[in-house]
């Protein structure tokens, strides 16, 4: 196996943690669940809720993208367009709560999940511009086989 394979193969494994990760984050907060103090998810393993699963997800995203592997732009891209509608639904669609409980996730989170997703987006849109304006900054040019 020569060098170049082994890298690509390991890069496009880094890339699908990241998107199961999103995906398990989603998974986790697709639901709405009532509780009186501490929440806790029984139905998760790994974790208590979605919410850290899905930020682990979007931070090797983040890492994907600043490693330059290859198919990140299209991988954030789907990832995050699923992940901000998703959260929308979810806004415009949240119980009003019972006296006594409350709700997760609530609106704040939900809004600041939202502020992620359009950040996310707006970094997987400008991916391009922004490679070009560092190379014209910096003088490097691109390695062959990007995106």
């Amino acid at each position: 196996m020569k060098i170049a394979s082994a890298a690509r193969l390991m890069s496009m494994a880094f890339l699908s943690l990241a998107v199961l990760l999103v995906a398990y984050g989603l998974y986790g907060l697709s639901h709405f669940a009532m509780y009186t103090g501490e929440y806790f998810d029984e139905r998760l393993l790994l974790f208590d809720n979605g919410v850290y699963p899905f930020i682990w997800g979007i931070v090797t995203l983040i890492i994907c993208q600043l490693a330059r592997l290859r198919h990140h732009r299209s991988a954030m891209l789907i990832a995050v367009g699923t992940a901000f509608v998703l959260f929308v639904h979810m806004r415009v669609s949240i119980p009003s709560p019972i006296a006594g409980q409350a709700i997760f996730p609530d609106r704040s989170l939900l809004n600041q999940l939202i502020a992620i997703c359009v950040v996310m987006f707006c970094l997987a849109l400008a991916d391009r511009s922004i490679q070009r304006l560092l190379r014209l900054i910096f003088g490097c040019s691109s390695p062959e086989g990007s995106e």
